[in-house]
């Protein structure tokens, strides 16, 4: 984790944002780009190996790399993710690197024998860049958080960006991920079309790239028992019982294949916790943690919650991971388990809001923004750990939004396929640059087991009635593939936990509730 930045001119360091993503190391370098003089600067997080790698990296032929990301795919315990991505790269040029990297990402390269300035974020977007400009192109900058700056927009995640600059002509060259699993959504997003405001700029959309194989690596076959006469057909009733538990199993293998990663690829010095509501998703991803995690080591587990108007903090989600804290004292009473009560007051959340929340939310800056914005913000500055695992992933692949219910009812198996498939397609710019940016103001990396690749084509191999159970009670049919899982871990009480949204759960919607929509712009963030 790291706080990058690239500006078309000297610009002003001052960003207390990015520095507080990065307290390891700062780092920054002046090169010349189509007779331009660019600055690129860098505030490290010294996450992984024994030494740390400093950026902006450099090779002998003038290439500049700026990396804020992880490679899990490597797993040495040594290596360093900014030194093989600058090495791919000079190999195999960019977009055939890409199609290597497993992981959260985003990058900044100056190509300089191509006069090419190259920039993007993975296809999920579970790293934050953000764009700015002010009219011209000499203002251009791309930045990991910005502060309140009216200009800025994040960069959209469908694609890798390869800015040209010649004497004869100015050209933003866009090469869109091939995303195979999203159904009829928009191949752009609202911060794709801002591009377009760039001045003076020929832009062109090239040859879709293929990222990390997201074809289906599912080993099962699926009989088609969907079709337009049964398509609302309760088909839990004709799927063999042998065949779900072997889904069960292929699950749990490439969700423990995840977390093992995420939780063992770290220097020995950084500890790992969880964003835990004590809900179905942050549990089972707890218990999984303790079979790769050092059984010596505390595991965190970090539940936020805000002030209740009758006084005190015994919210929703606070209840719910007392009973799923003992749950996992059960399941491994070895284990030394710790719940970081994280307790907000409404001064405490509106200081923090004007001081700091509101700067590094932006450019998001709805209801829903502002709610989920401050209760990650709260929790990862009440985490003692550095790494932080998060659930979010589950409810878009696994049917666990009451809109995926909606859609069944509507137009059956087809249309909630699609729902789920279009959550997952815009997870990148909903949440995602919002989430890595609030967790990474004090200084820690955000982990999310749920969206692995192997994982998400894992699941995105599997027919909607594998995953979910709309004929069920939304305690259990919903994301009931995810709830077998948790029955087979030992966790039969969270098995049976309904979905909570975080809002909610922690009671913040109810703090400073003033009959707002999720989507409405927040006043309390201007």
């Amino acid at each position: 984790m790291c706080g990058i930045a690239f500006c078309m001119y000297l610009c002003n360091t001052s960003n207390e944002q990015l520095k507080r993503r990065g307290p390891d190391h700062c780092g920054s370098s002046v090169s010349t780009f189509n007779h331009h003089s660019v600055s690129f600067y860098c505030y490290l997080l010294h996450i992984r190996g024994s030494k740390l790698c400093r950026q902006p990296l450099t090779d002998d032929k003038s290439n500049l790399l700026l990396f804020c990301g992880e490679m899990y795919q490597y797993e040495d315990e040594e290596f360093s993710d900014t030194n093989e991505l600058l090495r791919l790269f000079r190999k195999k040029g960019v977009l055939e690197s890409l199609r290597e990297i497993k992981g959260e990402w985003a990058f900044i390269y100056l190509e300089h024998d191509n006069n090419c300035l190259w920039f993007a974020r993975d296809l999920f977007g579970r790293r934050s860049l953000i764009m700015q400009h002010s009219g011209t192109i000499e203002s251009l900058s791309l930045v990991s958080t910005s502060g309140l700056q009216q200009s800025g927009f994040e960069l959209p995640c469908e694609g890798v960006f390869c800015l040209r600059l010649t004497p004869d002509s100015k050209e933003l060259l866009f090469y869109p991920y091939k995303q195979n699993f999203v159904i009829d959504a928009s191949p752009f997003s609202d911060s794709w079309r801002k591009i377009q405001t760039l001045p003076e700029i020929d832009l062109r959309i090239e040859d879709s790239v293929e990222m990390v194989n997201y074809e289906s690596n599912a080993i099962l076959t699926f009989p088609v028992i969907c079709n337009e006469e049964n398509f609302k057909c309760d088909i839990f009733k004709q799927i063999p019982e042998q065949l779900f538990e072997q889904v069960q199993d292929q699950m749990l293998h490439f969700l423990r294949d995840s977390i093992r990663s995420r939780v063992l690829l770290m220097r020995n010095e950084i500890e790992c916790g969880v964003l835990f509501s004590g809900g179905l998703d942050s549990t089972v991803l707890a218990a999984l943690m303790h079979e790769f995690y050092d059984e010596a080591r505390e595991i965190e587990l970090v539940n936020v919650a805000f002030e209740v108007k009758t006084g005190g903090f015994e919210t929703p989600d606070r209840k719910s991971s007392k009973i799923a804290l003992k749950e996992l004292i059960d399941l491994a009473p070895e284990r030394k388990w710790s719940l970081k009560l994280v307790n907000v007051t409404k001064e405490e959340l509106q200081r923090a809001r004007e001081q700091f929340i509101a700067q590094v939310l932006y450019p998001r800056q709805s209801v829903l923004d502002d709610s989920i914005g401050c209760s990650l913000w709260f929790a990862a500055r009440g985490a003692s750990c550095t790494v932080l695992l998060s659930g979010i992933g589950a409810d878009e692949q696994l049917g666990g939004y009451s809109r995926h219910r909606s859609a069944f009812e509507r137009g059956g198996w087809n249309l909630m396929e699609k729902e789920m498939n279009m959550d997952l397609d815009r997870i990148g710019a909903r949440n995602m640059g919002r989430d890595d940016r609030v967790v990474a103001d004090h200084g820690k990396e955000l982990r999310m087991p749920f969206l692995d690749e192997d994982l998400v084509s894992f699941l995105r191999g599997l027919p909607p009635w594998m995953k979910t159970n709309p004929f069920m009670s939304r305690e259990w049919g919903d994301k009931y593939l995810l709830r077998k899982v948790a029955q087979k871990l030992g966790l039969k009480e969270v098995a049976g936990f309904p979905k909570r949204a975080i809002q909610f759960g922690s009671r913040i919607a109810k703090m400073e509730s003033k009959g707002e929509k999720g989507s409405d712009v927040c006043a309390r963030l201007k």
